[in-house]
């Protein structure tokens, strides 16, 4: 039967070999050792040659006529008769610790597979969301003359620029699914609404973004229930983390956002934005042993990390931009914990050997109202 090095190594340091050798000679202490005669009874030792080490549980004896050392398997075998290494292992108790590494094996392995298994369901169950998401998208139309192409060019003040085809398309009548009562979901709305296609790294298609519209495209349209919860208006179907909506071709210097219109604002000064769609899709997660820091004006909490998890999911962003310009939206509740959320961007966009900067609007703004009330000037 084999045994692991690990195991041999506890096994040894574990049994007593002190109390065995005690048996047949007398030990006394001397410093950290213990010393006495040699009990081994072709050795007539009177010099007290002998010694045992309590740290590495092990003997030895000095005297050239017998130099005898190791461990309690090799007095086993030398002292007490033992006819080979198995059986003084399996008589310290081997044969138990080799049924308990036969069962920690197994669950190792039964946690394995149920890794491999749950990973395959979580793919699975993906996959059928990105074809779910595709189907919307693939349904859309062209946003000319749409209502889509209003809200953009009038509400949010986009005016001439060109708008992205092949990422952005018009539903005219998409159905709007919310959970009335738990675990229950019905269609509560039907409506025009802006769709846009997130890529993965490859290029491929992920995800889709749905902005629900009012029917003249003169805004988002306000939802909410009959107990008076309002719900977004823009919802993504389709495992978009990791992906990008493509607002523009690859440049040396871009921008990444988390919302379209944001991104779509930057397209009259030059530059070229990616949006994330989210939050947590632009900043990734932080690192799990990271530092918080405490909350400046929430007495008790914590800002969220401003340190980077390099390994978790986050916008796609190319090669080619070297120089990057993360997109603030300074309309939010709590703007201390953003902005601990952004610094962790700009910190990891920083570590893939790339420049990175804020970009603010006043408070109180995102930056599509920035750029809508000053125009160039915003600037």
């Amino acid at each position: 039967m084999r045994y692991s090095t690990l195991d041999l190594l506890r096994l040894k340091q574990s049994a007593d070999l002190y109390g065995r050798i005690c048996r047949h000679t007398t030990l006394r202490k001397s410093g950290r050792l213990y010393s006495g005669k040699c009990p081994f009874p072709d050795h007539d030792d009177r010099n007290a040659s002998f010694v045992f080490d309590p740290v590495s549980n092990s003997f030895r004896c000095y005297s050239t006529a017998c130099g005898r050392s190791g461990s309690i398997i090799d007095w086993m075998m030398e002292f007490e008769g033992f006819s080979s290494f198995a059986d003084a292992v399996e008589a310290l108790g081997g044969a138990q610790i080799a049924r308990d590494q036969c069962w920690q094996d197994k669950q190792q392995k039964l946690v394995q597979d149920n890794k491999v298994l749950a990973a395959a369901r979580t793919a699975s169950t993906q996959e059928k969301a990105r074809q779910a998401a595709y189907k919307i998208f693939s349904a859309g139309t062209e946003l000319s003359g749409s209502v889509a192409e209003t809200y953009l060019r009038e509400a949010r003040g986009l005016g001439d620029i060109p708008l992205p085809g092949a990422v952005l398309r018009f539903a005219a009548d998409l159905p709007y699914w919310a959970e009335t009562a738990k675990g229950r979901f019905e269609i509560i709305h039907h409506g025009p609404a802006l769709l846009a296609a997130f890529q993965n790294k490859q290029g491929r298609f992920a995800a889709v973004h749905q902005t629900w519209l009012n029917a003249d495209g003169s805004g988002k349209i306000k939802l909410s229930l009959e107990d008076g919860l309002r719900l977004p208006a823009k919802k993504i179907r389709g495992p978009y983390m990791g992906a990008s909506l493509r607002l523009g071709p690859p440049a040396p210097v871009m921008g990444v956002g988390e919302g379209i219109e944001t991104c779509l604002s930057c397209a009259p000064f030059g530059l070229s934005c990616w949006c994330a769609g989210s939050l947590g899709n632009l900043v990734g997660s932080g690192k799990p042993d990271g530092i918080c820091e405490p909350h400046p004006v929430r007495t008790g909490h914590l800002l969220p990390s401003r340190q980077p998890d390099m390994a978790s999911a986050r916008a796609f962003l190319p090669f080619e931009a070297r120089s990057m310009i993360v997109l603030a939206d300074s309309d939010t509740k709590d703007l201390e914990a953003l902005k601990a959320q952004l610094e962790r961007a700009v910190r990891r966009l920083r570590f893939e050997e790339r420049s990175a900067q804020i970009l603010w609007p006043p408070l109180g703004m995102d930056m599509n109202d920035w750029i809508l009330a000053n125009g160039r000037d915003a600037a």
